[in-house]
């Protein structure tokens, strides 16, 4: 505590003044943590003097709430283009982090108990930060960070974080399983429960945060579970038995496969986008569920599985919703890229690879027709994006399509034809 004040007090991000007339400052408090290392102990013990922000009124005592991250999908192009180029991974911590951004507003809050100055409230400024220098990124996020530099590759894994969520529902011990949804278990809200006495049974069960832990695993590094986890997130509030075995057996799939990495290396360095669809899939209301994932030299860097909006009326048109909403993300990517100015291949469009060859005719041909008017005035936008040169349309057989574990329950050998090329690979020896 005394070394968080010390470095408030360093860096002069503070003033201590008596509060102005019709002002009430706000309380404040403490927050301990515990900073985990890449081996899993403590590394170190830390402190945060927090204002107890509740107080404050909104256009009164701040205006915006917003604070931008660094997107995952950003960390992994990085890094896929760094395993490409061989380059140095640093790592670098911003000391005292949440005292750094300039505030607009004055914020007036009590001193805290223990470190008074007898006479004077605090208002909290900041216009001073310092940099410290971790060396060689080796853990981000809860991501171990691998790298085998005579073969230039770079390996992400969670193994350390999936040992804490199989103990945290204690699945640890239990039957490694196959798949992460079992091929032609569909689920439904007919298995939510339906009297109070299941209701309640339920209650006890921790899906939402069963749900949480698998959402950033997946977010992270294993597409390979996206489209169970989208399955099983609908059912949060009202989860039933089988809602809950569908999440047992993630996490028994998990743990027969904690020692997968996703890798970078040994590939093309361009953008590959593979799209997909299946068709009124959904139980509950027959709309489709779409997924795509982009891949670069080797690895997946961006992915998606989701159940649309609206309910399509023919194959093509599911097909033709999920390319669309693929090719928005096609167009942030390739201008992130491009931004970085070290990827050549990408003033070339993107090739997009679909197995559905009316939704490709659908997305080259600038005629209307008839049945497809419904849509046009939402999804034609891939119209536009191809036209000017963003994306290229290529066929791909279904065999070959990297999207399709998004969107469906696949037998064992369907799913594992596609790890690889998602650059999920076993790799026993860095962990």
């Amino acid at each position: 505590m005394k070394s968080e004040i010390d470095s408030m007090s360093k860096n002069q991000v503070w003033d201590l003044v008596d509060p102005p007339e019709g002002i009430v400052p706000i309380g404040n408090k403490w927050v301990f943590m515990r900073k985990i290392g890449a081996d899993g102990k403590v590394e170190t013990y830390k402190t945060r003097l927090v204002a107890k922000g509740y107080r404050q009124r909104q256009g009164v005592d701040y205006e915006e709430t917003f604070s931008p991250v660094a997107m995952l999908k950003s960390i992994r192009i990085m890094l896929a283009i760094a395993a490409h180029y061989d380059y140095e991974v640093w790592q670098m911590d911003v000391k005292t982090t949440f005292l750094n951004g300039y505030i607009k507003e004055d914020i007036f809050m009590d001193q805290s108990r223990g470190f008074e100055s007898k006479d004077k409230s605090k208002v909290w400024l900041s216009n001073i930060f310092a940099m410290k220098d971790l060396g060689e990124v080796t853990y981000i996020l809860g991501i171990r960070i691998y790298r085998d530099r005579p073969k230039r590759l770079i390996g992400l894994s969670q193994a350390l974080y999936l040992d804490k969520v199989l103990k945290r529902f204690n699945m640890q011990d239990s039957r490694r399983g196959l798949l992460p949804m079992r091929h032609g278990i569909h689920l439904s809200k007919a298995m939510s429960p339906k009297t109070p006495v299941e209701r309640e049974k339920m209650s006890h069960v921790p899906y939402a945060p069963a749900i949480g832990s698998l959402m950033y695993v997946m977010l992270c590094t294993r597409s390979d579970i996206a489209y169970a986890v989208s399955m099983t997130s609908r059912y949060r509030s009202n989860s039933g038995p089988d809602h809950w075995t569908a999440i047992k057996n993630i996490l028994k799939y998990l743990r027969r496969t904690k020692e997968i990495v996703l890798v970078y290396g040994g590939g093309e360095l361009r953008l590959d986008e593979f799209t997909d669809s299946d068709f009124q899939s959904d139980v509950d209301d027959r709309k489709s569920i779409s997924g795509y994932i982009f891949t670069c030299n080797g690895g997946a860097v961006s992915w998606k599985s989701s159940k649309q909006e609206t309910t399509a009326d023919f194959t093509t048109e599911a097909e033709y919703i999920a390319a669309s909403d693929a090719e928005m993300e096609a167009v942030w990517i390739r201008k992130f890229v491009t931004e970085l100015g070290v990827v050549p291949s990408i003033s070339s469009p993107v090739e997009l690879y679909w197995d559905n060859t009316g939704a490709i005719a659908q997305a080259k041909e600038p005629r209307s027709h008839q049945k497809s008017k419904h849509i046009e005035m939402i999804y034609h936008i891939i119209r536009e994006i191809i036209g000017r040169g963003d994306v290229a349309v290529q066929k791909v057989a279904l065999v070959d399509n990297v999207a399709d574990p998004l969107t469906k329950a696949m037998t064992q050998q369907q799913l594992e034809k596609h790890l690889e090329k998602m650059g999920l690979r076993y790799c026993i020896e860095w962990l």
